[in-house]
């Protein structure tokens, strides 16, 4: 007798928001033209999951210190294009959510639950942003945990009262996963992090995956560096670092639909199909020698993460480090903090700053003569 299996398929960024280029064309050609070559496809899934990068309202306040081209609102029309594709669960968890503060965040949530679509990791409380959601489907329980690990000026956890993401620690993610064993069959993870147009995972997000893997989860969903990552897999189960941006105004960008069969026994077989965005800013299935060169890419990126050099995991933590200040010294958001005073990442951080504190010295004149005498 064969055995029961469903087919989960996930995806990347979702960006919809009303002043960029995918939502002007929703505007001008309707809230399914950004999905128009790849929904009939994703409506084959069993389980459909994506990250939506942004509230959907009319309502909310922006921050004003934030790049108003990198703060997401969509219209509450766009959402008929999420519901053509059959999507059953979406990620909140994510450094837009927040863009434009408690009310567009309730309204989105709202949406999702009266166009019956899951959210996962965000929520009107605490309990409701780190709640898993559970789909059972064909007698096969897989649920979903969504986590940020990047916080931008405006991300904020959600506290006992107020609304707010699924902020990441490590102890809250194992903690939960530890609390599905045994009732569900499938643990997936969705995860908010990375460095924007990288390649290459942060090594301490790597350790956090495996620390989820080897805690019971089987597969981890990243997304946010705007760019496809590889896929490692570890013990039982699956690593997709980053998804990519599934639909976003960033022509030319490659990105997949990561696709697993999944039984009551875990993942059996694992499936990439890769796609392009468009001038059009549409998602794009590719011909077969495109494709090949996309899974060539995947699979080099996913051989080289084991051993990558020093000198690119110095840049990394740099860049790292950098962003998480610059965020901080913006907006004061203590939440960013968290990113920067893990107990590995300290002594980086100390490093970091001894280096920027002694090259301004070092390229200022006042503090020249200060130190170096007045000849």
């Amino acid at each position: 007798m064969a055995m029961e299996t469903i087919r989960l398929m996930a995806v990347g960024d979702i960006m919809l928001s009303c002043n960029r280029g995918t939502g002007k064309l929703i505007e001008n050609m309707g809230p399914g033209y950004p999905f128009e070559h790849v929904k009939d496809y994703l409506k084959q899934a069993d389980v459909l999951f994506g990250n939506l990068e942004g509230p959907i309202s009319t309502r909310g306040i922006s921050f004003p210190r934030q790049d108003p081209q990198t703060t997401f609102r969509a219209r509450p029309e766009s959402m008929a294009g999420l519901v053509g594709c059959g999507f059953h669960v979406l990620s909140l968890a994510n450094n837009h959510a927040n863009d434009y503060g408690d009310e567009a965040l309730i309204d989105t949530i709202e949406l999702l639950d009266m166009n019956s679509i899951e959210c996962v990791g965000a929520g009107r409380n605490r309990y409701e942003a780190y709640r898993p959601v559970i789909i059972e489907k064909n007698g096969i329980r897989i649920a979903f945990l969504g986590y940020t690990a990047f916080i931008m000026y405006r991300t904020r956890p959600a506290s006992e009262r107020r609304s707010g993401v699924a902020g990441f620690t490590i102890r809250q993610a194992r903690k939960q996963i530890r609390q599905l064993i045994g009732n569900v069959d499938v643990i997936a993870v969705s995860m908010h992090w990375g460095l924007d147009f990288t390649e290459y995972p942060l090594p301490l997000h790597m350790k956090y995956a495996q620390a989820m893997i080897d805690a019971g989860a089987h597969i981890i969903l990243g997304h946010h560096p705007h760019c496809l990552q590889g896929i490692e897999r570890y013990k039982h189960g699956i690593i997709a670092y980053s998804l990519g941006d599934f639909i976003f105004d960033e022509p030319g960008q490659d990105t997949m639909i990561l696709e697993c069969d999944i039984s009551k026994n875990g993942i059996h077989h694992l499936t990439i199909v890769p796609a392009r965005i468009s001038k059009q800013f549409q998602t794009e299935f590719l011909n077969e020698e495109e494709g090949r060169a996309v899974l060539g890419k995947v699979q080099s990126l996913s051989e080289k993460y084991g051993s990558y050099g020093v000198d690119i995991v110095d840049e990394l933590w740099e860049k790292y480090i950098s962003i998480n200040i610059f965020i901080f010294l913006r907006s004061f958001n203590v939440h960013v903090l968290r990113n920067l005073l893990v107990p590995v990442i300290f002594g980086k951080l100390i490093k970091f700053l001894c280096i920027k504190i002694r090259n301004r010295i070092k390229n200022n004149s006042i503090f020249c003569t200060f130190f170096h005498g007045n000849g």
